[in-house]
């Protein structure tokens, strides 16, 4: 009896870790799909953050988690083309707060003195830091894919595994 009890909480744990990693991974298929903002931007590279993480089941936190980062996407991150008007017309839809009210020809791409490279809007009426890095903001689309991806993935997901770890697990006994 002791030993069911034991197998089912650790079947539980891998279940919710497994339906986590689903719900990560349609969630970064999503917003990625709605955006075009390619999916390694969103997970990030080897050392360097994503916008999107999962994280495992800990037993101080009792639950496994997909975490989305909804700050503002450097427009660099995303484009890297020389003509920096195409990248500003192909995400307008997500640019326009961050453009100051002009339009993609006053965009322009440079290089800062920390070396970071970016595109930039001249600021109207500022006088100490003229520029504003032209940034995409994905929080309406990020949070709607989330909440769909949750609802829709996580109970059904996490009994089917449920069921499908327990009976193997039990066919070992």
């Amino acid at each position: 009896m002791r030993k069911v009890k034991r197998i089912r909480e650790r079947v539980a744990v891998s279940a919710a870790n497994k339906t986590s990693r689903k719900i990560y991974t349609q969630t970064i298929r999503g917003i990625s799909k709605e955006t075009g903002i390619k999916a390694i931007v969103l997970r990030g590279r080897k050392g360097k953050g994503g916008r999107v993480k999962h994280y495992k089941y800990t037993k101080i936190k009792g639950r496994a988690r997909v975490w989305v980062g909804l700050r503002r996407i450097p427009l660099s991150k995303v484009f890297t083309g020389k003509r920096t008007s195409t990248g500003v017309k192909k995400f307008s839809k997500y640019t326009a707060g961050s453009m100051q009210g002009r339009t993609g020809a006053d965009v322009f791409g440079a290089r800062m003195r920390a070396g970071h490279f970016g595109f930039y809007v001249r600021k109207p009426g500022s006088k100490r830091l003229p520029i504003q890095e032209v940034a995409l903001d994905i929080k309406a689309v990020g949070t709607r894919i989330v909440h769909l991806n949750g609802r829709k993935l996580g109970k059904v997901e996490f009994e089917k595994e449920f069921q499908r770890d327990m009976k193997r697990r039990l066919a070992r006994l």
